[in-house]
């Protein structure tokens, strides 16, 4: 099962957080696509706590680096951190995954 639960992050002027997985659910928002999200939130030291979401399909899911969870999980973990350094994170973030042969891709569709 996909957990981001304990993933550090840091923001582009260097204040970190850590990100809670609050629930992982099944989204019926689309129909027949097989989609789920992930609820999180973003602790964050000396600042307000930021909340929002982690989107993506089974089939996106099943084209994530990796042969088990973990390894799936581990890899949008990193994209995220990623993401995080360079562009930073505002409350209500809702953040759509997918990947292809040249990795993982996180769009912020909530900006």
């Amino acid at each position: 099962m996909f957990n981001i639960n304990g993933t550090i992050v840091r923001w582009p002027d260097g204040t970190g957080g850590t990100i809670l997985q609050d629930a992982f659910t099944r989204d019926w928002s689309r129909g027949g696509v097989h989609a789920y999200i992930a609820s999180l939130s973003v602790k964050r030291q000396g600042l307000p706590d930021l909340k929002g979401a982690l989107r993506f399909t089974e089939e996106a899911y099943h084209r994530l680096p990796g042969t088990n969870d973990a390894e799936r999980t581990s890899a949008v973990a990193r994209r995220l951190t990623g993401l995080i350094a360079t562009q930073g994170l505002t409350d209500g973030f809702f953040l759509k995954v997918d990947a292809d042969d040249s990795g993982v891709q996180i769009v912020d569709t909530s900006r």
